[in-house]
C-alpha cells in the first residue's frame, strides 16, 4: 500500500508565526534526504520516488507520497520504514542503534534551530499518527548517533545475558525442534528476524497473530555481539491492530539494564 508523509513547521510569534522560506526549505531537503535513506534500507537499494502531494502555503506544510519505479514487484514502503526509524530515535528504543547513521542524521537536522528560527513541528503519516519535532527528538537523535559511532568503533560491548522484553514486530514462519514450538518474528523497527519459542503460548492466540503485526512479551537470551536478542521465550502475543497507532509500540525492545553504559 503507497503510503503519504507530512511534514510541517510551525513560526515564532515573534514573527506571526509564519515560517521563513529557506528554513522551511532546508528542513524540507533534509526530510526528502531521510526518506531516500529509509527507502535504500527498506529495499536494499533505492527503488522509489517520492512525489510532492501537496504544499500549503498558509502554514509551511509539503506532504509527500510514494511512487514505485520499475524492477522486481515486490518492494516494502520507504515511508513505513521511515516512520518506525522516526519513532524508535523519539523513544530512544535500542532498536534505534541498528538504524542507517546518515537517516539518523538526517532526522537530527529536523529540530535544529528549534525555538529560534520556528517554534516546533511535526511529521504526520497517514491516519494522523506523528512524531514531534521538538527538543526531545534532537536530545534522542543525539543520543543515538552517539551510540551508533561508538557501536562503529567498538567501544559499546553489546549486553550478554537474559532479560524481560516487549517488542513489536510480526509472526512470520513457524519452526518445529525438539525443545518446543517456535516461530520467526520480523522486527518492526529495523525488519531483522528473531527466533521465538510459543511453547507457552496457546495454539488459537498464535492463529490469531499470524502475520499480523503483535507486541511479544517474554524472557529474552542475548549474546555479547549485537543489541538484539538472539531468542524469546514468549509469554504473551498480542496483535496491535492493523495500522496500529505508533504510540502502541512505544517501549518496544526496551530492556532492563535501559542504560547503554551498563550493557557489558
Amino acid at each position: 500500500m503507497k503510503k503519504t508523509l507530512t511534514i510541517t513547521l510551525h513560526g515564532l510569534p515573534s514573527f506571526n508565526k509564519d515560517v521563513d522560506g529557506e528554513v522551511f526549505a532546508r528542513k524540507f531537503f533534509k526530510f526528502m534526504q531521510g526518506l531516500g535513506e529509509a527507502d535504500a534500507a527498506a529495499n536494499g537499494s533505492r527503488r522509489l520516488k517520492f512525489l510532492i502531494e501537496r504544499l500549503e502555503k498558509n502554514t509551511a506544510t509539503a506532504a509527500v507520497r510514494e511512487q514505485i519505479g520499475e524492477g522486481p514487484a515486490e518492494w516494502e514502503s520507504g515511508i513505513g520504514f521511515y516512520e518506525r526509524a522516526a519513532e524508535a530515535i523519539y523513544q530512544d528504543d535500542p532498536s534505534a542503534r541498528l538504524l542507517p547513521i546518515d537517516l539518523v542524521k538526517y532526522l537530527l537536522e529536523l529540530p535544529k534551530g528549534l525555538g529560534t528560527t520556528f517554534e516546533r513541528g511535526e511529521i504526520k503519516g497517514d491516519n494522523d499518527n506523528y512524531i514531534a519535532i521538538d527538543e526531545r527528538l534532537e536530545r534522542n537523535a543525539r543520543r543515538v548517533l552517539a551510540d551508533i559511532e561508538r557501536l562503529n568503533l567498538g567501544r559499546v560491548e553489546p549486553f550478554a545475558g537474559n532479560a524481560r522484553i516487549s517488542l513489536d514486530g510480526t509472526v512470520k514462519a513457524l519452526m518445529a525442534s525438539e525443545d518446543g514450538d517456535g516461530v520467526v518474528v520480523e522486527l518492526t523497527a529495523g525488519g531483522k528476524q528473531i527466533e521465538c519459542d510459543v511453547s507457552a503460548i496457546n495454539e488459537s492466540v498464535l492463529r490469531e497473530v499470524w502475520k499480523k503485526r503483535c507486541t511479544v512479551s517474554g524472557l529474552a537470551s542475548y549474546g555479547a555481539d549485537s543489541l538484539l536478542p538472539v531468542t524469546i521465550e514468549a509469554v504473551s502475543i498480542v496483535p496491535v491492530g492493523e495500522g496500529g497507532d505508533w504510540r502502541s509500540w512505544r517501549g518496544a525492545l526496551t530492556r532492563h539494564p535501559e542504560n547503554l553504559d551498563d550493557w557489558h
